[in-house]
């Protein structure tokens, strides 16, 4: 995470769910 994001257009990583990097422990769908 210490690395910049490929999405350097948001404003933050946070701002998008973890979901979309990876698979979340709990069923997100």
């Amino acid at each position: 995470m210490s690395a910049p994001a490929p999405t350097d257009s948001a404003p933050t990583p946070m701002s998008v769910p973890p979901a979309d990097f990876a698979p979340a422990p709990m069923p997100h769908r």
